[in-house]
């Protein structure tokens, strides 16, 4: 019902366990065997640049899920980006330390390729 916690749905149990299965130990360990027999058979030839590449990346979005979409809500509640520009403090002008220009060193008497 509406009047009940958000924790004691059902449903929500049901995604938190299912984010759990993907994300716990057992998955974490999967994922490193996986990853570990992909890169083997990638230095060895039997597999594909592009199919190893694809892998890797499938488990950093599966891990990354999580933070990807905390960003993605963070960005969506933030608001247009014209916004954000006119709230930011304009940044202080960068001083330019004045430096002497470099000094010619002294020609090496004993340099056969030395301009004379």
């Amino acid at each position: 019902m509406i009047s009940d916690p958000a924790s004691s749905s059902s449903i929500v149990a049901g995604v938190a366990w299912i984010e759990h299965a993907l994300l716990g130990t057992a998955a974490t360990s999967i994922a490193v065997i996986c990853v570990a027999g992909v890169g083997y058979q990638f230095l060895t030839g039997r597999v594909p640049a592009r199919r190893a590449i694809t892998v890797i990346l499938g488990c950093f979005i599966l891990f990354g899920a999580p933070g990807i979409a905390a960003a993605l809500g963070a960005l969506a509640s933030r608001g247009p980006m014209a916004d954000t520009a006119e709230q930011e403090a304009p940044l202080p002008p960068q001083v330019v330390p004045i430096s002497r220009p470099p000094s010619r060193a002294a020609p090496n008497p004993f340099d056969p390729y030395a301009d004379q």
